[in-house]
């Protein structure tokens, strides 16, 4: 097999597949609100070839969330994980056999990943982080319906302290948590 027969064999057993913005395949598989996202790579290596699998798993809710509040298209980004893992195969080829293996497997990691410690610890975050994490605690606290933290953000940026938040992260961006929070709070008191 070749990488595009992996991906085809990953979309043969229902999994949604597409290039992310760095022109690497992923697969996507829906299981109920947990969705699992792999980034296959093969490799030739001496005597065979390496598939590696980066694996992770996230909420649509979550993915959702960012997806709101960084105000971007989902078809280029359609998964913010939450807990990641890898998974490597050598072998000599691998066959359609190998795949459906390969892809139960993966699914049963996924059904098993808890993903209340990763939005914990992002809810924690300091303001200062780095890279997605503030986009992420955003979320975090968003779909927490941590109304009160994310005022008292929107209110630090109006005044002109943006409390070491990196500069991608726009008061627009914290106005939309607010939102998020809101609705995520209002529901959560009608329960």
């Amino acid at each position: 097999m070749l990488q595009n027969d992996i991906v085809l064999a990953f979309k043969k057993l229902g999994w949604q597949t597409g290039k992310d913005d760095a022109g690497d395949n992923y697969a996507i598989f829906d299981i109920g609100n947990i969705q699992l996202q792999i980034i296959p790579r093969l490799r030739p290596i001496w005597g065979g070839k390496r598939l590696a699998c980066v694996r992770s798993v996230t909420t649509k809710k979550f993915t959702s969330a960012c997806t709101k509040i960084f105000h971007r298209n989902t078809e280029k980004h359609p998964h913010n994980p939450l807990v990641r893992g890898d998974e490597d195969l050598i072998q000599q080829d691998y066959t359609f056999k190998d795949i459906r293996a390969l892809s139960e497997r993966l699914i049963e990691w996924a059904k098993i990943q808890d993903v209340d410690p990763a939005l914990k610890r992002l809810r924690e975050l300091p303001t200062d982080s780095k890279g997605t994490e503030p986009l992420y605690h955003l979320a975090a606290l968003a779909l927490a319906g941590d109304v009160d933290k994310l005022e008292y953000y929107q209110r630090s940026f109006e005044a002109g302290d943006r409390l070491g938040f990196v500069p991608y992260i726009s008061k627009e961006m914290i106005d939309r948590a607010v939102e998020i929070a809101k609705d995520t709070s209002s529901r959560i008191s009608t329960e």
